[in-house]
């Protein structure tokens, strides 16, 4: 199940979030309070570029890894200015 703050790939990209990018998992208020999803539920998700969608938790991969990190990525993504490109 998954839960806010969780991260995950997006498998089939929504509107402006490409086919798969890194996002973060949302409460349903689309903020970083806690909430835990049941399986049949859509779920917000921001990309690290800045973009939310809603989506359906068969179209998302969760993934693991160095926290920290990972949200390096997404303070860098939310910061950028014009067409900028990040290497990761």
């Amino acid at each position: 199940m998954l839960k806010t703050g969780d991260y995950v790939l997006i498998i089939r990209g929504e509107d402006d979030v490409s086919h798969g990018q890194v996002c973060k998992v949302l409460a349903p208020d689309e903020t970083e309070t806690f909430h835990q999803y049941q399986s049949t539920d859509w779920v917000p998700i921001v990309c690290w570029t800045g973009y939310l969608v809603w989506s359906i938790q068969d179209n998302l991969i969760e993934i693991d890894g160095n926290r920290a990190r990972i949200e390096e990525l997404f303070q860098l993504g939310f910061s950028r200015i014009g067409s900028d490109s990040l290497r990761f």
